[in-house]
């Protein structure tokens, strides 16, 4: 069996304890269990790559000089975490012939997180599939100055044209018509490309699929 060692934290004061132990997946105490002590057990196993990881993921919440050390004694694991400053994002700049700005979250003055970089762009990939802008041109860049401890956000866009549905094919349902595939689609060929029509679609046909297959075996059920 593992052994499991009791871990702790020190210094942190940007990123709570709770970010850092879901990072490793350490277990707590059950909060049932109110007469036992509340601490965090990790897995000894990893102890080698703790401090890599730990540095790792710093850095992705923008402190790149944070520096993190631990000591082991008896009593488990202690890690000693000195964030220092972070990276701050100090402008954001965006060229585009579309509106973006309600998706770019991403604001001068406050820390820059890779998380929240990537997840602006797909933000922005999805606003345009809404719109059926499927053929856009896309570059965004995180320029990080070390020295400087700053970030400089570049978001260039061009949309391009509205997308169309192409020529709409039925393959591998031998159970069901192809006319009853076609009546629960939400899209039509030439129409304007439409991500939540596909979705809608894919839904409408996955429950019409559980209900075939229901009646089928209700069917069978009665020796019909």
């Amino acid at each position: 069996m593992d052994e499991a060692i009791i871990i702790t934290f020190r210094g942190n004061q940007q990123i709570e304890t709770a970010s850092l132990e879901a990072v490793i997946g350490v277990r707590r105490s059950s909060a049932l269990a109110f007469w036992k002590e509340d601490i965090s057990t990790i897995n000894a196993l990893y102890i080698p790559k703790l401090d890599e990881i730990f540095r790792l993921y710093y850095k992705k919440e923008g402190f790149y000089d944070a520096n993190i050390t631990h000591k082991i004694d008896e009593k488990g694991i202690h890690f000693f975490i000195e964030e220092h400053r972070f990276i701050k994002i100090n402008s954001v700049e965006i060229e585009s012939d579309f509106e973006i700005e309600d998706v770019v979250l991403l604001e001068k003055g406050t820390r820059f997180r890779a998380k929240a970089f990537s997840e602006m762009k797909e933000g922005i990939k999805k606003k345009l599939l809404k719109e059926g802008l499927c053929s856009y041109k896309l570059n965004t860049k995180a320029f990080i100055d070390l020295e400087k401890q700053s970030a400089k956000i570049l978001i260039k866009l061009q949309k391009g044209k509205v997308c169309h549905f192409g020529k709409i094919t039925i393959d591998g349902t031998p159970n069901i018509s192809d006319d009853v595939i076609l009546s629960r689609l939400h899209f039509k060929e030439n129409e304007a490309f439409n991500l939540y029509k596909i979705k809608e679609s894919y839904e409408s046909l996955y429950d019409r699929r559980i209900e075939h297959f229901r009646q089928r075996d209700f069917f069978r059920e009665l020796g019909l």
